[in-house]
């Protein structure tokens, strides 16, 4: 998000509204009453979003990089205030964000721009620490001392290289819970503790997305639909594949194209390809049916809802080609 933008806008919510609101409803914290009260929310928080950028950029320009702009900086005074408190989000990662906004990812040294993924560098840190028991008496006397954030570091690098290795990942769920208790953002203090619970295997099961149900989904324009049907695209397994399809949604009105070109997809709204593989009729309701899992297109072909003209084989082919993603992938783990 913009943080400068953010602090003109309430700051002109504040010039326009200031003397007159009575109250503000927030959307992560509780409403505040009060004329009184609510200027000075609004102001708290204005000058939060504006220290947040403002101090970002100092410290960007004088030569600190990502994780250094927002180590060690000053609570801000807007933070004197319980509206403006780290409850949720927080200036650490606020000033992190604002600088990717400007700087993106890398942070200018060399060794950082393709360094190696997390499991490879994880091996090296073992070896170069001498070994596992090594690296996890590292990991622990940094514990005894209080550094959890070393001693995470440290001991994250054996789990990666080794995630079977139980004194590790218990070790690594010590510093983890340490320093969830010790945020004050709740969003801080469930990852850390989230984390934990993975490590020590009492996490709670996933049940699915509560946002996956039929409005959220019928809510999405079909151009963004088939966007997302398009980062799906296994390209690798597509032996250069090049196609065209068209989709005809007759209760919205509107048409896909698709063109397959090799290892992309370019989905066309109400452009439909002159020379189609295959056009596909079926309505749009039917197609969020497929998306929730309500339903499927051989289903829909045998009920006579979906149609298909033209290669069909081609078609089903090209559909083999759009794997679900599985949201379950390791995150503490790798």
């Amino acid at each position: 998000r913009d943080a400068l933008r953010w602090s003109k806008i309430i700051d002109a919510a504040l010039v326009k509204w200031g003397d007159k609101t009575e109250v503000q409803i927030a959307s992560h914290n509780w409403p505040t009453w009060g004329q009184t009260r609510v200027a000075a929310y609004l102001e708290s928080q204005r000058n939060a979003y504006r220290y947040v950028h403002d101090r970002t950029l100092g410290r960007a320009n004088a030569g600190l990089t990502l994780h250094e702009v927002a180590d060690g900086i000053a609570e801000p005074l807007a933070q004197q205030s319980h509206g403006a408190r780290g409850y949720y989000g927080t200036v650490n990662h606020n000033m992190k964000a604002t600088y990717q906004r400007y700087f993106g990812w890398w942070d200018g040294v060399p060794a950082n721009f393709n360094p190696l993924p997390p499991v490879d560098a994880a091996r090296g840190y073992v070896a170069l620490a001498g070994g596992a028991d090594a690296l996890l008496a590292a990991g622990k006397a940094a514990q005894a001392q209080g550094n959890h954030r070393w001693a995470a570091e440290l001991l994250n690098h054996l789990v990666f290289a080794d995630p079977t290795h139980a004194a590790a990942r218990a070790a690594l769920a010590d510093s983890y819970e340490a320093l969830g208790f010790a945020a004050e953002s709740g969003v801080w203090r469930n990852y850390y503790l989230s984390g934990a619970a993975t490590l020590r295997g009492t996490e709670t099961p996933r049940r699915g997305s509560g946002a996956q149900n039929r409005s959220f989904v019928g809510a999405i324009p079909t151009a963004q639909l088939f966007d997302a049907l398009a980062t799906r695209f296994a390209a690798d397994k597509a032996n250069g594949m090049r196609a065209s399809f068209n989709f005809i949604l007759p209760d919205t009105g509107e048409t896909m194209g698709i063109l397959v070109n090799g290892d992309v997809e370019i989905p066309r709204l109400n452009v439909p390809a002159p020379a189609a593989n295959a056009t596909v009729r079926l309505n749009r309701s039917d197609f969020d049916a497929i998306v929730l899992g309500e339903s499927d297109f051989p289903t829909l072909m045998r009920s006579g809802a979906m149609t298909i003209e033209g290669d069909a084989a081609l078609f089903l082919r090209w559909l083999m080609l759009h794997p679900p993603f599985d949201p379950g992938f390791g995150v503490v783990v790798p």
